[in-house]
C-alpha cells in the first residue's frame, strides 16, 4: 500500500493536536484541585479539550485514511484531499483559544461582540462538506469493498451529525427557550459523531489496512444496524429531568441495533487469524468489545447505568475515543510502518488502559465511599500518561523515514502465520 508522503504531515499535525488536547484534559483535572487563572474556567477548558479532540484528531485522521484509500486508484486526487484536510486542521486549531478562554460566549471586538467559537465551528463543518464533495467526486473510480462501504457510511454519519450541530447554533443565535430541543440537538450531534462517524470510520480503517474486502456475513448486516441505530441513542445523554419513558425506549432500541451491528463486525474480525497474531489489533478489538458491552448495558438497563451518571458518560466517551478509535489510528500507522519502534505504542496502550481503569472506579458504578481518599488525586497524575505517550509516539513517528513505505498488511500477517507454524 503506497501512502503519499504528502499525507504524512497530516498525521504528524493531528498527533500533535492530540497531545495538546490531552494536556488540556490534564489542565481540566488540575483545576478540580488547584486554583486556575481567573480568565480560565473548568467549563471552557472542557470545551477546548473536547472540540480540539473532535476537530483535530478524530476528524482529520480518518479523512487521511479515506483519502489514502481513494488515492490508491486516483493518485491525482491527493492534492485536493490535502487542501480540505489542512483546512479542517487550521480552522479547528483556530477555534481552540476561543473555546479555552470564552467557551460559547461572544468575544468583545470594539463595539461589537462576536461568537467566534460558534462561527469557527460552522466553518469547520463547511470544510467537512468540502471533503465529502471531493470524496464523492473520485469515489466512482475507487475499489468497491468493505472499506469503501464503511467509509461511505461514516461520511454519511458525519453529515448527519452536523445537522445536530447546526441546530445547536440556531438555538444559541435565536435565543429559543426550549431546553429539551436544545439539549437534544447537542446530544444528537455527540451520539452520531462518536458512535457513527468515529466508530464506523475506525472499523473501515481496520478493513482497509488489513485488506478485508469481502465477508461471508451479508454486508447489510455489518453496517445497516449501526447506521439506523446510532441516531436513536441520543436520549442517553439528556439530563434526567428531560427524559421520558418513550425517549428511553427509543434509545434502548437504537442501542440494541448498534450492538447487533458491531457484534457482527466483531465476529468477522475475531475469525481472522491475523487479528489474533498482531497484538495491537487484538488490543483494539478488545476495546471495541468494551464499547459494545457498555452500550448493551445502557440499552438493557438504562435506569441502572446511564441516568444521571456523568462519570459513566465520561468513561463511555473515553472508551470509544481514547480507547478503540485512537488505538485504531495508532495501530494502523504502525501497520503501515512495520519497522517503526513499538515502545511508544506499548506506552500508549499501558496509559489508556490504566486511565480507563481509573475512570471506571470514578464512574459512579462503584460507591464513592468505597474509594480511597487518594483516588481522584491519582487520577489527575495518571491523566498525564496518554498525552505523554502521544508525545513519545510523535517523536518516533517524526524520526521515522517516510520512505519506509509498506507492503500490504496481509503480506505481513501471512509472514507471521508462517513463523508460528
Amino acid at each position: 500500500m503506497k501512502i503519499k508522503k504528502t499525507f504524512r504531515s497530516v498525521w504528524l499535525w493531528s498527533l500533535a493536536f492530540f497531545i495538546l488536547a490531552g494536556f488540556t484534559g490534564v489542565l481540566y483535572r488540575f483545576g478540580m484541585f488547584y486554583s486556575l487563572p481567573v480568565e480560565l474556567s473548568l467549563n471552557n477548558i472542557r470545551h477546548a479539550h473536547s472540540h480540539l479532540m473532535f476537530f483535530n484528531w478524530v476528524t482529520p485522521v480518518p479523512m487521511f485514511f479515506i483519502a489514502a484509500y481513494i488515492c490508491r486508484s486516483v493518485p491525482a486526487a491527493a492534492s485536493e484531499f490535502k487542501r480540505t484536510i489542512y483546512t479542517v486542521l487550521i480552522i479547528g486549531f483556530a477555534s481552540y483559544p476561543f473555546f479555552l478562554f470564552y467557551g460559547y460566549r461572544s468575544v468583545p471586538i470594539g463595539g461589537a461582540e462576536l461568537p467566534f467559537s460558534v462561527i469557527l465551528s460552522g466553518l469547520i463543518m463547511i470544510a467537512w462538506y468540502w471533503f465529502i464533495s471531493v470524496y464523492l467526486k473520485y469515489r466512482p473510480n475507487s475499489k468497491a469493498g468493505l472499506p469503501r462501504l464503511f467509509y461511505d457510511s461514516s461520511l454519511m454519519m458525519l453529515f448527519v451529525s452536523s445537522l445536530g450541530a447546526w441546530g445547536v447554533a440556531v438555538f444559541q443565535f435565536g435565543n429559543i427557550d426550549n431546553p429539551l430541543l436544545s439539549s437534544a440537538m447537542t446530544h444528537f450531534f455527540l451520539a452520531v459523531f462518536t458512535g457513527g462517524w468515529c466508530v464506523i470510520s475506525a472499523i473501515g480503517i481496520i478493513y482497509h489496512i488489513l485488506e478485508i474486502n469481502r465477508s461471508a456475513i451479508p454486508e447489510s448486516w455489518l453496517i445497516a444496524p449501526i447506521v439506523l441505530g446510532v441516531p436513536l441513542t441520543f436520549p442517553f445523554g439528556l439530563p434526567v429531568e428531560l427524559l421520558t419513558n418513550q425517549l428511553l425506549i427509543v434509545a434502548s432500541f437504537g442501542a440494541i441495533l448498534v450492538v447487533a451491528g458491531l457484534s457482527a463486525n466483531l465476529f468477522l474480525l475475531m475469525k481472522l487469524r491475523r487479528i489474533r497474531l498482531i497484538w495491537w489489533w487484538l488490543v483494539t478489538v478488545n476495546l471495541l468489545i468494551a464499547h459494545v458491552l457498555m452500550l448493551f448495558g445502557g440499552g438493557v438497563f438504562p435506569f441502572l447505568l446511564w441516568i444521571g451518571e456523568h462519570g459513566l458518560r465520561v468513561l463511555y466517551l473515553h472508551v470509544i475515543l481514547l480507547g478503540f478509535v485512537s488505538m485504531t489510528y495508532l495501530g494502523a500507522w504502525h501497520s503501515l510502518h512495520r519497522s517503526m519502534n513499538r515502545n511508544g505504542l506499548k506506552f500508549f496502550v499501558f496509559a489508556i488502559l490504566l486511565l480507563l481503569i481509573m475512570l471506571f472506579f470514578s464512574s459512579g458504578l462503584i460507591p464513592a465511599t468505597w474509594l480511597p481518599g487518594w483516588h481522584f488525586q491519582a487520577l489527575l497524575w495518571i491523566s498525564f500518561l496518554p498525552a505523554a505517550a502521544g508525545l513519545v509516539e510523535f517523536i518516533i513517528h517524526w524520526k521515522t523515514n517516510p520512505d519506509s513505505e509498506v507492503k500490504p498488511m496481509a503480506t505481513y500477517a501471512e509472514k507471521k502465520m508462517r513463523s508460528t507454524k
